[in-house]
């Protein structure tokens, strides 16, 4: 089973979790240019798989979304700011469980 949430895919492996983060990536194609392979960007965004762990149990995934959510912010803040922020995304995602429960 594939579980998504969000830009993340859960996938269920018995009694636990592959993450993989599905991002935008510009498609690369590889071209022979006088007998070499030359990788050109096609400037054409398309979805990327990147694993980021295995075997994990549900709320470890949960961990890893919302740390991975939080690092992609270009922001400076204070610990206290951080927490908030960090709870704030954690509830956003726990709330889509408990809502389905």
């Amino acid at each position: 089973m594939i579980i998504e949430i969000e830009d993340y895919k859960l996938i269920q492996d018995g009694t636990t979790f592959n993450l993989v983060w599905v991002t935008k990536s510009e498609e690369t194609i590889i071209e022979e240019v006088d007998g070499r392979r030359v990788r050109t960007k096609t400037g054409k965004l398309v979805d990327r798989d990147v694993d980021f762990g295995y075997n994990m149990q549900l709320e470890y995934c949960i961990h890893k979304i919302v740390m991975n959510n939080l690092s992609q912010k270009d922001l400076r803040v204070n610990l206290e700011k951080w927490i908030n922020m960090y709870r704030e995304e954690r509830e956003k995602i726990t709330k889509l469980i408990n809502n389905q429960i």
